[in-house]
C-alpha cells in the first residue's frame, strides 16, 4: 500500500462489542408446594470492549 510522498501504509481492523448482565429471575424462600420468585439483580450494567489489531505482514 504506497501513498505518493508518506511512504508505507498500516493496515489495521477494529471491532467493538457491548457486553452486560440483565437482572434475572430466582426462587425464594417459601411454603411447601408454592414456588414464588423474585429478581436476583434489579440493575442493568455494561461495559464496551474495543479492540484494534494490526496483523504482521
Amino acid at each position: 500500500m504506497r501513498r505518493a510522498g508518506r511512504g508505507r501504509g498500516r493496515v489495521m481492523w477494529m471491532d467493538e462489542a457491548r457486553i452486560g448482565q440483565q437482572g434475572t429471575l430466582t426462587t425464594v424462600w417459601a411454603f411447601k408446594g408454592s414456588h414464588p420468585t423474585a429478581v436476583k439483580q434489579a440493575k442493568y450494567d455494561w461495559v464496551y470492549l474495543y479492540a484494534a489489531v494490526e496483523p504482521a505482514t
